[in-house]
């Protein structure tokens, strides 16, 4: 698909939302489920027993963005329904760092987290999601500040609640799973800062991607066309920088379709095509397997970089087709513990003895760790297989006392990342204690990396 077709593309996106009703549109602000399918907007949606919290720890409360309501067309707007809906989030962290090769060192981080929803006009609202952080110690091991302008838009819904749009900066997140969504394409290096493990908070603190997008609904689904136009032509580091250049450096269009196939079960068709690059197809699904279990899967197929034959890691061909896959299963457990286990695919990433061969001849810092920098940043998995478990409780023994916990298991070289949070929230104001420790051989993948523990206290105050 050549340069000059996507702003004709997007001119006739922008026609479609002129002229047709469209359905009410789900993104990172008005998500009640931060993972999985949602029941497509013309048709109930199915039980689901096991969500993650509406709250992501560290982020201020989603502000509420939910649209007019079909039965209420044409009557009066309940009174404070034009008020702004604003959340701040003020948040102190200090660390203790473990490295393996190094001494151990102090670390803080101070955060100001900012969401916000206006009404404009009956049928238009308008949003807001920034974050700013200064840290110690930063990329380059001294302190400084990064400001994430996630989102900034304007969406419009139908006041007989048939359809949406919304033009401006938006986080737009695709997939059933839990820890690594392959259907997910906007997530490539759409992260200024990463602050925790927990693939949920990134998800959701990540920049949103420049669009213009418009989505209608049939029966039992829906169908929605989002046009990125490029605005810039690499990342920015600068501190207050909007950082287009990690978003909307290419053309793209992304178009998906939403199904539900019966009251149990939900899938996603998806297709997404940059400028210079070929096509990629997604699919993703989810089914309630019984009253607490929940079964997930989604797979992308298509033509993209291997990073590490970029790096020298591989000798397969730099740019090949692979796929790239997820299964997993969610259930609750009688005590209303959540549990999540998944195996992760990467067929663009080494496997087996090729990976173990490559980072036991390959040098560290020039080839396996920037390659490990770069797997992160796309947010891939660095080996071909991988196991993924994740675990919530809320409530344990006390009323806002809440229990996460991960674990990433690497197949190939056995090395593993453990995460666990303990968080209690009481009226506006919240405190977590954080453990993370990367355990393995010097030549496996967690084993190489120079974090090997940290301990990290966390207060915070909700307005």
């Amino acid at each position: 698909m050549s340069y000059r077709t996507f702003p004709l593309l997007g001119a006739a996106a922008l026609g479609l939302a002129c002229q047709l009703p469209i359905a009410q549109a789900q993104t990172a602000e008005d998500e009640t489920d931060a993972l999985g399918l949602e029941a497509p907007a013309m048709a109930p949606a199915p039980a689901k027993p096991v969500t993650p919290s509406a709250r992501v720890p560290g982020q201020a409360p989603a502000a509420n963005t939910a649209a007019p309501a079909a039965a209420s067309a044409g009557a009066e707007a309940p009174s404070g329904a034009h008020r702004p809906d604003v959340r701040l989030l003020l948040e102190a962290a200090g660390s203790r760092l473990n490295y393996r090769d190094a001494d151990s060192e102090t670390g803080h981080r101070l955060t100001a987290d900012l969401r916000g929803s206006w009404r404009l006009a009956p049928e238009w609202r308008a949003h807001l999601s920034n974050r700013y952080d200064h840290v110690k110690p930063d990329a380059d091991g001294g302190s400084g500040g990064t400001n994430s302008l996630r989102e900034l838009y304007a969406a419009w819904s139908a006041a007989d609640g048939s359809g949406s749009a919304e033009i401006g900066r938006v986080n737009l997140r695709q997939g059933t799973a839990w820890g690594w969504n392959p259907t997910d394409f906007l997530r490539t290096d759409a992260e200024r800062l990463q602050i925790s493990p927990d693939p949920i908070a990134r998800r959701d603190s990540r920049l949103g991607t420049a669009v213009l997008r418009v989505q209608r609904p049939w029966r039992d689904g829906s169908w929605s066309l989002a046009w990125a136009p490029k605005l810039a032509d690499a990342p920015s580091d600068r501190r207050w920088s909007a950082d287009l250049g990690s978003t909307n450096a290419r053309h793209a269009l992304l178009a998906t379709a939403d199904v539900r196939w019966s009251s149990r079960v939900s899938g996603q068709f998806s297709g997404y095509v940059r400028d210079g690059r070929a096509a990629q197809l997604g699919l993703s699904a989810s089914a309630l397997a019984g009253p607490a279990t929940t079964v997930h899967g989604e797979a992308a197929w298509g033509r993209d970089t291997d990073m590490a034959a970029r790096f020298g890691l591989n000798a397969q061909r730099e740019r090949r087709q692979a796929l790239r896959a997820v299964a997993g299963l969610s259930h609750t457990l009688p005590a209303g513990t959540q549990v999540t286990f998944e195996g992760h695919y990467n067929g663009f990433a080494p496997a087996g003895a090729g990976w173990r061969d490559a980072v036991r001849q390959s040098s560290t810092t020039t080839q396996v760790l920037p390659y490990l920098s770069v797997s992160d940043a796309r947010q891939d998995p660095a080996t071909r297989e991988a196991l993924f478990a994740y675990v919530t409780h809320k409530d344990l023994g006390l009323r806002g006392l809440s229990l996460t916990g991960l674990v990433k298991y690497t197949v190939a070289d056995h090395s593993r990342l453990g995460w666990v949070e303990l968080r209690y929230e009481q009226g506006d104001w919240s405190t977590a204690l954080q453990w993370l420790q990367t355990a393995g051989r010097r030549d496996s993948e967690y084993g190489i990396v120079p974090l090997h523990r940290s301990v990290q206290l966390v207060g915070g105050l909700h307005f």
